[in-house]
């Protein structure tokens, strides 16, 4: 009789001990940031700004759906968009045309702000 106490206290340890440990594990994998969101210029060009033009955006590990708001340097919103992208590959072309400093931010569908870039376009 003592034997089967003694076998139901240790399986009642191990299963509280694997339950604890598969907590950890959960905390510690949850879920990884988006990467940042990087931008190609078209034409193109070196360094950090870029000829008017379009201009691609790219990113991954963003929620669904996402807000995507883009402002000049006076903060006039020059685009709002929503943004359904399957497995999380952000990907879209702003028309950047006019010489100027643009604010482009990312947010999740609660409007917190996942990632913001700034951008500047020149003539040649």
């Amino acid at each position: 009789m003592n034997r089967q106490v003694y076998s139901c206290r240790t399986m009642k340890n191990s299963l509280v001990l694997s339950v604890a440990m598969l907590f950890g594990l959960s905390l510690m994998g949850g879920k990884r940031p988006p990467s940042p969101l990087t931008f190609g210029c078209t034409p193109s060009t070196t360094g950090a700004d870029c000829v008017v033009g379009e201009v691609t955006f790219e990113g991954k590990g963003y929620p669904t759906p996402v807000q995507v708001v883009v402002t000049n340097s006076t903060g006039t919103e020059i685009d709002n968009t929503s943004y359904n992208k399957s497995q999380g590959e952000l990907s879209f072309i702003e028309d950047l045309t006019i010489p100027d400093t643009y604010t482009v931010t990312v947010s999740d569908d609660t409007s917190a702000v996942i990632d913001t870039q700034t951008i500047t376009t020149a003539l040649q």
